[in-house]
């Protein structure tokens, strides 16, 4: 449907607008009784915007023998479920989008914008209107891609029932902005998380979930150096508990000493009338032999 809706030109657009009307009514639920939500809406447009409508109110040629009487005579259409006023916007988007003016955008107020597209999402879920599904999901994720605005995190975490999608999507989104440091007004969102308890515990296990996957990572970095210190201490321990067979023993260089030895000559014969002094050398003192001294062999 959104394919073909695109392709309309305005004056086709335009166009819808004319021929047989219907009846929008809406129940908050199967039980409710309806009440009017749209009194002559054009069927064209209710049929070319509306999977639902366009199953309800077929064609004349798509419709069976013993169904035309029934179909010919339906005059109405119910909604059920979904924002009663939020739906009646839409509608109203519907036929301004058939003014001939080309595409008109699906207007959403600035405050709680997040949830009040959430909600818009949902109605056209329900009538069927794919354009407007796929193109407020864009609009959602663009908005989530900043910050989701406090009294939208506390408006969609509370709803009722609960949407546990949504839910895991505001936990996330406020936990990792809390571990990054880069949550703006953090005084709103801790006062959320005093009001809701649930809330502040998804969040305090997503935290500790953290930490301890920094810790994790602080020990990985630290091993590899742990190791390398180990490996150096045990090498050390070993070589200090070497036994001294173990230890090798470098072997000292000779070295030639000039020793100077003082010796005594004992004299044998006294100097006298021109006769010569003649003294004794004991050798065997300083370790020369007789034979060493003289050189012979």
């Amino acid at each position: 449907m959104s394919a073909s809706l695109t392709s309309l030109s305005p004056m086709r657009l335009r166009e819808l607008k004319t021929g047989e009307t219907i009846t929008i009514l809406y129940k908050e639920n199967d039980t409710t009784e309806p009440r009017i939500l749209c009194e002559s809406m054009p069927k064209n447009i209710a049929v070319t915007f509306a999977t639902k409508w366009k199953d309800e109110f077929p064609a004349i040629n798509k419709i069976i023998t013993a169904n035309l009487q029934k179909s010919a005579g339906k005059k109405s259409g119910t909604i059920t479920g979904g924002n009663v006023v939020i739906h009646r916007h839409i509608i109203n988007w519907m036929l301004s989008y058939c003014e001939g003016k080309g595409i008109r955008p699906f207007a959403n107020p600035s405050f709680k914008a997040l949830t009040y597209l959430y909600y818009a999402r949902t109605c056209a879920t329900i009538i069927g209107c794919e354009y407007l599904v796929n193109n407020i999901s864009k609009r959602m994720n663009s908005l989530t891609q900043g910050q989701i605005h406090s009294e939208d995190v506390r408006a969609l975490y509370l709803m009722n029932p609960p949407d546990a999608v949504m839910q895991k999507l505001l936990v996330d989104h406020v936990a990792i902005r809390f571990w990054e440091k880069t949550l703006k007004a953090k005084g709103a969102y801790r006062t959320l998380r005093e009001e809701i308890p649930d809330f502040n515990k998804a969040i305090d296990e997503i935290l500790s979930a953290k930490k301890e996957e920094r810790k994790k990572e602080i020990r990985a970095k630290r091993a590899p150096r742990a190791r390398k210190v180990g490996k150096a201490v045990t090498s050390g321990a070993k070589e200090a508990k070497k036994t001294p067979m173990e230890t090798k023993k470098t072997p000292k260089p000779e070295v030639n000493v000039e020793k100077v030895v003082t010796l005594q000559a004992k004299v044998v014969r006294r100097a006298s009338h021109g006769r010569p002094a003649f003294a004794k050398l004991d050798l065997a003192g300083i370790g020369v032999s007789k034979e060493q001294f003289s050189g012979r062999k």
